[in-house]
């Protein structure tokens, strides 16, 4: 079985990202992938442009020299650590490896929970497709990031050529093949464009099966459906992944008939598990009781 990371938000993040790819993203779409090493530091807090004195102990300025009171300092998210080029599918050069560091003030958040408040890949590392830009500094060098399931990274190279050699393949007859296929980028495109899905998720295995979950409470609230995934949910032997999607869904689309209504029913057979992952996921999505 693929080795997972340690934390399940990584995961949530990936099938998250993984299930907004589009064609274009990795067909057309200049980009890079990388693996990102971040530091122990990173993503804790730390004050912006004034230091401790040794000596009194107060806070200055680091600009003036001048004594700040606690309320004048600024607090902020430190991002630092390395990166190592593992594929590019662009023609601008890129480095094979290079260290990041930047802070980023704090920032409150007036939205719903997002996939990027749950896992950020600069803070937790991780690998990530994602637009480079050199001529750009910080996180701004970094853009449409996607953070890639352990075992995915091979994909989108296989995916950006198959496509390119048959730009129809996901409007013909074999899409259920290609959802089937050895390549899971291209099987999620295709599993999207399926008019029927359930017989696909039935067959996935993996992180596949978590994304196409996903997807499949993200498109429907038809109540044979979610029955049906009922059915599959409570009839496998690893039900890790298919857990996964479904917190997945419930924590980013909770306004959703199959998050609000169907979420407790697809994750009852699996409430009772001592594996200290899926309690991690139950209790972050509200589905532990």
């Amino acid at each position: 079985m693929t080795a997972r990371p340690p934390s399940p938000f990584h995961d949530v993040r990936a099938v998250h990202d993984m299930a907004s790819l589009l064609v274009d993203d990795i067909a057309a779409a200049p980009w890079i992938l990388i693996e990102v090493s971040a530091e122990p530091r990173s993503g804790g807090a730390m004050t912006i442009g004034a230091s401790v004195d040794v000596a009194s102990g107060k806070l200055i300025d680091d600009a003036t020299g001048r004594e700040l009171a606690p309320e004048e300092v600024r607090s902020g998210i430190v991002f630092a650590g390395t990166w190592q080029r593992i594929d590019a599918a662009t023609e601008a050069p890129v480095p094979g490896s290079a260290s990041y560091s930047w802070v980023e003030g704090r920032t409150t958040h007036l939205h719903r929970l997002s996939a990027e408040d749950l896992h950020d890949p600069f803070a937790r590392s991780g690998t990530i497709l994602c637009q480079y830009h050199d001529a750009e500094h910080d996180r701004a060098q970094f853009s449409s990031v996607r953070v890639v399931p352990p075992g995915w990274e091979g994909s989108p190279r296989g995916a950006r050529e198959a496509l390119r050699a048959d730009p129809e393949m996901l409007a013909g007859p074999a899409l259920s093949s290609v959802a089937d296929g050895d390549n899971p980028v291209l099987a999620v495109l295709a599993f999207r464009a399926l008019a029927t899905q359930p017989g696909a998720l039935a067959r996935a295995t993996e992180y596949r099966q978590a994304v196409f979950v996903y997807l499949l409470m993200r498109r429907t609230d038809d109540e044979a459906a979610l029955q049906e995934l009922t059915s599959l949910g409570g009839s496998l032997d690893e039900p890790r992944f298919f857990v996964l999607g479904v917190c997945a869904a419930r924590l980013l689309h909770p306004e959703l008939r199959s998050s609000r209504d169907w979420a407790a029913k697809l994750v009852a057979s699996s409430r009772a598990s001592t594996d200290p992952y899926l309690q991690q996921l139950l209790q972050a999505a509200g589905l532990d009781s």
